[in-house]
C-alpha cells in the first residue's frame, strides 16, 4: 500500500521543535529498505494545513509516530487524512502511555505498540495478517539496524545556535547508542520500560564510530548529541568509545545521572577530555524527600558533589531541574532553588511535573484526581497548571528568583549544622523540635555524621525536612563535620546546633532577628535551661543557671514557660558575652565570608568556639546572647560517650587546645574584662574556661 509516514512538528518549526525524530526516520528507513512503497513529510516544511492536505493525496496509508506534547498536531492530521479517505496508523510514545486513548478514536484505524522496524514493514507488506492492536518485535541487537537518511529531514544537521552554551556551535547532529533505561525514576518509569523493554541495549562502539565517520563526512556538524536516556553506564563500552572517538572529535552533549558521576570521577574526566564538553545531569529536586518520592535513587549530596566533579573536569553543565508537585512544600521548592543556586549551571533548565498518563507518579495523580492535564496540553514546560495543589504564582515567582516564603515580608533562610555521633536518640529529639518550632522555609538542616554504625532512624525522621546529609567515613569530630558542612551551605545565615539540644517555639526567628537589627553583631546564641540540681550546665555559660536573676524561680518552670516570660520581659534584647558557644550559634554570612571555616587544629573539638569569637571580635563584630529565647542543652553527650566507650581523655584535649588559643592570641585572662561578680563558692566550682566564658568582651 502507498504509504505516508509524517514527522510530526509544528508548522515551520525552529528550535528544540526542529531536531531530529529517530524513531520516525528509523522506522521509514528500515521499510524503504525493505522495499516498501512509502514517503516521508517532514512537517515543519509545511506553513499551513492547506500544504498538508495537498501532500497528503493519494495515500493509501497514513502513518506517524506521536509523543503526548504532539497529540493535538497528531489528532489534526488524524482529521485531516480521513477527510480524504486515508487510513491512519499511530505509534510511538503516547501508544504506549495512553493506549485508550487512541483506541477509542475510531478514526485511527491502527494502533501501533512499541519498536517498529522489524514489524512495520512486514505490516505494509501484508496489512490482513494484522489486528487494530499491532505489537512490534524488538530488535535483539541495535547493530543490525540502518542508519537513517538525514537528508529526509529540512535540514540534515540540527539547529543548536543559541542553545549550546556559548552560542559558538550551532550546526548538530545528534545519534542514539542505546534504548531502555535501568532506572526506575516514577516520573518516567515503567512507561520507558513498557516501550523498550527492561533490558537496556547498546549499539556496538564500532557502529556508533561508523554511524559518525559518516554523517561527518557527509554533513561536517559542528558537534553532536548523544541522544541517549543516561550515557554514563557501562564502563567498559565507555573505556573502549574513549579509546575510538578522538577518530571523530566532535564536542558532544550527553546525559548522566548524578550518582554515576559520583562513582566514576575519573571515567568522566576521560570522556571530557576526549570530548564530553555539555553534561546533562537530571538533578531535578534539592528536597531529599522529594527525590526519593520521585524513586530518583540519587541524593542532594550526590547532585552538589557531581557539580564539583564536573568543574573540576571543565566540562560545562546541563542541569535539569523539576518543580510542582503536588507533594512539594515551599520547604523543598526553596530547597531546588537553592540547589541551583549553588550549582550555578551554564544551562538550567526548568520543568514543572508533568503527570503524564503510564507513568507511576501520573497515574498516582490520575487516580486521586490530581491531574489537571488534557489531551491537548501534555506538555511539560514550566507554565501553565498540571497538577492540584501547587501555588504555581509561587512557584513561578521562585523561577524569577524569589527566595523565600513569599509573604510580604521574606524570611531569611538558614543553615542549621547539625555534627552526630551516635547518639541517635538525641538527634532525633533535637530534629523533631526543630520540625514542631520552626517555620518552613526558613531552614535547611545540613546534617554532617561521623561515622556512626547505625543512622537508620535519623534518616527516617529527617527524609521529610529540608535538609542535605553529609556522611562522613571516620570520626573527624566538631570542627571537621562543621567545616564539612560550611562547604556546602550558602544561606545568609549559619546555625551552628549540638545534636543534643531541644530548641524552642520561634527559636531560631528570634536569634536571626537580632542578626538583622543591629548591623554589628556577628554571632548570638540562645540562652539554656538551668540545670535543675541548682547547679550550671556542663560547657555552656548561656545556661540561666548563671543568671539566675533574669528569670525568678525558673526551675520550677518548663521551657514553654520560661519562653513567655522571657518573650514578656525581654523581647529583642541582647546582652554581651566573652563568646557565644557553639552548642547553638548563629553566624552572619558575611562574618562566616571574612573569618573562614573553623581553625582544623582544635581538632575533634573544644576551644574552637572561644577562638572563632575572638576573630569575629578582632573584625570588629560583636558577640552576644539574645535573652529572649531559651532552649535545652544537655551537654557534653558526644565527649562523655568518648571517655565512657573509647577511654577518650577530655581533660588533655582541653588543655591541648587551650595552649594552642592561647599561643594563636596571646592571651591571658589579662586580655578579657574583669570576670562578672561571681559567689567565691561557685568561682571554686568552675573551670578555667569557664571563667572566661563569665566574661564579657575580647580587646584587641
Amino acid at each position: 500500500m502507498k504509504t505516508l509516514l509524517v514527522a510530526l512538528y509544528p508548522y515551520n518549526g525552529q528550535g528544540l521543535d526542529s531536531w531530529h525524530d529517530h524513531g520516525a526516520g528509523m522506522t521509514y528507513t528500515a521499510a524503504k529498505n525493505a522495499g516498501c512503497d512509502i514517503d516521508f513529510l517532514d512537517m515543519k516544511t509545511l506553513a499551513n494545513d492547506r500544504e498538508i492536505q495537498l501532500y497528503m493525496k493519494g495515500y493509501d496509508l497514513i502513518a506517524f509516530g506521536l509523543k503526548s506534547s504532539y497529540y493535538p498536531i497528531g489528532m489534526k492530521v488524524i482529521s485531516l487524512a480521513k477527510a480524504q479517505g486515508s487510513k491512519v496508523i499511530v505509534g510511538g510514545y503516547h501508544v504506549t502511555a495512553a493506549p485508550q486513548e487512541l483506541l477509542e478514536n475510531l478514526d485511527i484505524d491502527y494502533v501501533f505498540h512499541g519498536e517498529s522496524e522489524i514489524t512495520f514493514p512486514k505490516f505494509l507488506k501484508d496489512s490482513s495478517s494484522y489486528d487494530r492492536e499491532i505489537f512490534g518485535d524488538r530488535p535483539s541487537s541495535l547493530n543490525n539496524l540502518p542508519f537513517f537518511d538525514r537528508n529526509i529531514y529540512r535540514d540534515p544537521l540540527e539547529s543548536c545556535a543559541g542553545w549550546w552554551y556559548g552560542g559558538k556551535l550551532t550546526k548538530m547532529i545528534s545519534v542514539v547508542t542505546a534504548r531502555g533505561c535501568p532506572y526506575k525514576c516514577g516520573f518516567c518509569q515503567p512507561l520507558e520500560n513498557n516501550h523498550f523493554g527492561k533490558k537496556l541495549r547498546r549499539r556496538s562502539v564500532e557502529s556508533i564510530i561508523e554511524e559518525l565517520k559518516w554523517l561527518k563526512e557527509l554533513y561536517h556538524p559542528d558537534c553532536l548529541m548523544i541522544h541517549d536516556d543516561t550515557f554514563l553506564i557501562q564502563p567498559k563500552w565507555l573505556e573502549e568509545f574513549i579509546e575510538r572517538y578522538p577518530e571523530i572529535g566532535l564536542p558532544f552533549w550527553a546525559a548522566a545521572r548524578a550518582d554515576g558521576i559520583c562513582d566514576r570521577p575519573d571515567l568522566v574526566k576521560k570522556l571530557v577530555d576526549v570530548g564530553w564538553d555539555l553534561i546533562s545531569v537530571g538533578f531535578e529536586s534539592g528536597s531529599q524527600r522529594i527525590l526519593d518520592k520521585m524513586k530518583k535513587g540519587t541524593t542532594v549530596a550526590q547532585n552538589l558533589e557531581s557539580a564539583k566533579i564536573i568543574r573540576s573536569t571543565g566540562a560545562k553543565i546541563y542541569a535539569n531541574y523539576m518543580i510542582g508537585m503536588p507533594w512539594e512544600t515551599k520547604a523543598d521548592i526553596q530547597a531546588t532553588a537553592r540547589m541551583a543556586d549553588t550549582i550555578k549551571a551554564e544551562m538550567p533548565s526548568w520543568a514543572f511535573f508533568t503527570p503524564y498518563p503510564g507513568s507511576e507518579l501520573g497515574e498516582e495523580c490520575i487516580s486521586e484526581g490530581l491531574s489537571l492535564l488534557d489531551r491537548n496540553h501534555y506538555d511539560r514546560c514550566p507554565y501553565g497548571q498540571k497538577v492540584k495543589g501547587v501555588d504555581y504564582e509561587y512557584v513561578n515567582a521562585v523561577l524569577k528568583g524569589l527566595r523565600g516564603e513569599g509573604n510580604i515580608k521574606v524570611p531569611a533562610h538558614c543553615d542549621i549544622i547539625i555534627p552526630t555521633y551516635k547518639n541517635e536518640s538525641y538527634t532525633i529529639a533535637c530534629l523533631n523540635s526543630i520540625k514542631q518550632c520552626t517555620a518552613l522555609g526558613t531552614y535547611r538542616v545540613i546534617w554532617v555524621d561521623n561515622a556512626s554504625k547505625d543512622t537508620t532512624k535519623v534518616d527516617e525522621v529527617i527524609s521529610d525536612m529540608p535538609h542535605y546529609s553529609i556522611k562522613l567515613s571516620t570520626n573527624g569530630g566538631f570542627v571537621t563535620a562543621i567545616n564539612k558542612g560550611l562547604e556546602v551551605s550558602d544561606a545568609p545565615y549559619v546555625c551552628l546546633l549540638n545534636n543534643d539540644t531541644v530548641v524552642s517555639e520561634r527559636w531560631l526567628e528570634k536569634l536571626i532577628n537580632a542578626l538583622q537589627r543591629d548591623p554589628k553583631l556577628g554571632i548570638v546564641g540562645a540562652l539554656t535551661m538551668p540545670d535543675p540540681r541548682g547547679g550550671y550546665q556542663m560547657d555552656s555559660h548561656h545556661s540561666l543557671s548563671l543568671h539566675n536573676t533574669i528569670v525568678p524561680n525558673q526551675l520550677s518552670m518548663s521551657m514553654v514557660e520560661i519562653n513567655k516570660y522571657l518573650e514578656t520581659h525581654y523581647s529583642d534584647r541582647t546582652c554581651a558575652t566573652s563568646f557565644v558557644a557553639f552548642l547553638c550559634a548563629v553566624i552572619k554570612r558575611e562574618v562566616i565570608d571574612k573569618i573562614g571555616p573553623l581553625d582544623s587544629n582544635y581538632a575533634i573539638g573544644m576551644w574552637d568556639d572561644n577562638d572563632y569569637n575572638l576573630a569575629a571580635r578582632k573584625l570588629g563584630y560583636k558577640t552576644e546572647l539574645a535573652i529572649d529565647t531559651c532552649i535545652y542543652h544537655r551537654g557534653r553527650s558526644t565527649f562523655s560517650l568518648l571517655e565512657q566507650t573509647e577511654n577518650f581523655d577530655i581533660n588533655a584535649l582541653l588543655i591541648k587546645n587551650r595552649n594552642y588559643m592561647n599561643k594563636k592570641w596571646n592571651l591571658g585572662i589579662v586580655n578579657y574584662r574583669a570576670p562578672l561578680k561571681l559567689s567565691q563558692e561557685y568561682v571554686k566550682r568552675i573551670s578555667w574556661r569557664d571563667k572566661i566564658a563569665a566574661t564579657r568582651s575580647f580587646q584587641n
